[in-house]
């Protein structure tokens, strides 16, 4: 059985340090007392061998009460050489310590863990991560239990971690499930937001990774942000409306009221100048349409800027955050599922600086498909003709505009009439676009197509290009493409066990490394 096997492999390790997987747990085709039975030989197994490990990383657990036991018999283990743990479980599973408990302190059972992610796991990690050495922190909790520890005071947790590490690397942090229902009921009253502004001080100097998803957060003022510089952060990820940049009326009075601003996030912005992926979710709600904002900002480069994700964001936002960002380098700009109003619409010629996007090879755009959300078909939110023929956009390969109310008919017939040139966004590969109304007639597509690929002659080396025009049908520039259509799969055995020297291997498996 695949125990034994592990157990063979951990002998013939030696001394080498271990790197544990366990991905799967005992599946269905097992009775439930079976499995319980495999599970509880496994979980022995690796509180055995956790002592002698490099890494343990466990992707699924279930939501039971011999989960919670095993997790807690593992944070009393002594583990001198654990240098990455990763916890994960598909249903949340709640832990805690009565009074009575000694509650276990990471920066001593495991002094030199690094790296410590916990996916559906509820624990007090601030107070046990207090002094420990660990520079990676993934944590996101998903309780469901109206009795969750962490209701209403997931901000302080993430205050608390911030003042036990403050030369994290990477920080990512975040809550759904009912936490987070508790605090979109209380938005204005929350007790415990999350201090950004003594966050990005106290990580200044180290930070590189930072995601903040769903944790109540009260934003420093315009002129707090002017002070920092944070010339380490390479990515920044902000999900959720308990996110949305708002600050008080009165500059560090709680007890003031707080109103939405974009001000405050471009600021930011200003101080990241090698910020390499920027992904914002979920601002939708209030519209800054509602909120007065100053007339001027200034533009905010950002020279190493690549990657650009705006999900679920109010079409205000975009307008607001796109006008004022130069990204000579940008690669991949995805504006999806946009939540859009005829109040705040903007023509994207006026947001986009011209299209001078010389690295540019995707484009996504989309909107929210809720009843009233389209916005206005007619309004040319998108002209589509002028961007692909005036713009600087030479690597450019994908292009996919999805809902309609972006394109006019007019703007539709005058970039497929662009794209009979094929010096015209040269890379260009597959434009998938929604039909306009009135529609455009597909066949036109067709043509300009066949136009277009006819002056490329039969080189295989030569981009040719595909036209996908939504509620109509698929205009391929190349009749001889091959579609797979059949693919091989490998089907890995739950308790599979194998060992590796350079990694990781099966469903449980083990990896040595040099002590």
């Amino acid at each position: 059985m695949s125990r034994d096997r592990a157990l063979y492999f951990a002998d013939l390790a030696g001394n080498l340090l271990l790197e544990v997987s366990r991905p799967g747990y005992p599946g269905t085709q097992f009775g439930y007392d079976a499995r319980r039975s495999l599970s509880e030989d496994l979980d022995h197994l690796v509180l055995a061998l956790l002592p002698r490990c490099k890494s343990y990383v466990c992707e699924v657990m279930p939501a039971d009460a011999p989960r919670a036991a095993f997790i807690k018999a593992l944070f009393r283990l002594h583990c001198e050489h654990l240098q990455e743990l990763r916890l994960s479980s598909h249903r949340p599973i709640e832990i805690t310590f009565a009074e009575a408990e000694t509650l276990p302190m990471i920066a001593e059972q495991f002094p030199s863990l690094s790296t410590l992610t916990l996916g559906g796991v509820c624990l007090p990690f601030s107070h046990m991560l207090a002094s420990s050495r660990c520079t990676t922190i993934s944590v996101s909790s998903s309780c469901e239990e109206v009795d969750c520890q962490h209701d209403y005071t997931i901000g302080l947790e993430v205050n608390r971690i911030v003042e036990a590490l403050p030369t994290l690397r990477s920080l990512k942090v975040g809550q759904s499930g009912h936490s987070e229902a508790v605090h979109l009921v209380g938005l204005v009253t929350e007790s415990d937001p999350l201090d950004l502004h003594s966050a990005l001080v106290t990580f200044s100097a180290t930070i590189e990774v930072l995601h903040i998803d769903m944790i109540p957060t009260i934003w420093p003022s315009v002129r707090q942000l002017k002070q920092l510089s944070l010339g380490h952060l390479r990515e920044l990820q902000f999900h959720g409306m308990l996110v949305q940049p708002r600050v008080f009326v009165e500059e560090g009075d709680p007890r003031s009221k707080f109103e939405h601003t974009i001000y405050p996030f471009l600021q930011l912005l200003a101080a990241t100048p090698n910020l390499v992926r920027l992904n914002i979710e979920e601002w939708f709600w209030p519209s800054l349409s509602y909120v007065s904002e100053p007339l001027s900002f200034h533009t905010v480069c950002l020279p190493r800027l690549e990657e650009v994700l705006l999900f679920e964001v109010d079409e205000h936002y975009v307008g607001q955050i796109l006008s004022r960002l130069k990204m000579p380098r940008l690669r991949i700009l995805d504006l999806s599922t946009l939540f859009r109003s005829d109040a705040t619409a903007f023509r994207f010629t006026d947001v986009m600086h011209g299209w001078d996007l010389p690295y540019l090879e995707e484009f996504k755009l989309s909107s929210s498909e809720e009843e009233g959300n389209t916005g206005d078909p007619t309004y040319p939110a998108l002209a589509l003709g002028r961007m692909l023929r005036d713009g600087n956009l030479p690597r450019l390969q994908n292009l996919d505009v999805t809902n309609r109310g972006w394109v006019t008919e007019t703007d539709l017939r005058d970039a497929i009439e662009a794209l009979r040139d094929p010096s015209v966004v040269p890379s260009l590969v597959e434009l998938q676009i929604s039909n306009s109304t009135p529609p455009v007639d597909p066949r036109w597509a067709e043509a300009a197509v066949q136009e277009r690929n006819a002056h490329m002659g039969d080189d295989p080396a030569l981009r040719r290009l595909s036209i996908t025009v939504l509620s109509g049908d698929m205009i391929d520039s190349d009749d001889d493409r091959e579609v797979e259509e059949d693919r091989e799969s490998e089907n890995e055995e739950n308790d599979a066990v194998e060992y590796a020297s350079d990694g990781l291997v099966g469903i449980d498996s083990i990896a040595s490394d040099s002590a």
